[in-house]
């Protein structure tokens, strides 16, 4: 088997396995809403406006920028070019992003 071969092989692995990390990226998105706008309510004295709103509006922007990357890898049309690397790139990006917050 030649390097080719095996890249066109591995390739429907690596798309399902993407394909079923983004799906989950909703249930992800939606839980890190609520956590964080419980940390708000929680730190809300302690803490004060001036910190935490920029902070939960930071995290929910990139939560809602990585909700729709997944959205867009979703749609995509699975038999059409799609490569990989990039869509790999873009999770992890975001999430490290996301953890960043």
């Amino acid at each position: 088997m030649n390097s080719a071969s095996i890249q066109r092989d591995v390739k429907p692995v690596v798309l399902e396995r993407l394909r079923m990390v983004y799906q989950r990226i909703g249930l992800s998105a939606v839980s890190s809403l609520l956590v964080s706008s419980l940390v708000v309510a929680a730190l809300w004295q302690a803490v004060g406006r001036q910190s935490l709103l920029p902070w939960l509006f930071v995290l929910w922007s990139i939560l809602a920028v990585r909700y729709l990357f997944a959205r867009r890898f979703l749609k995509l049309d699975q038999s059409a070019r799609v490569e990989p690397q990039k869509w790999i790139a873009g999770y992890v990006i975001g999430a490290a992003a996301t953890g960043m917050c």
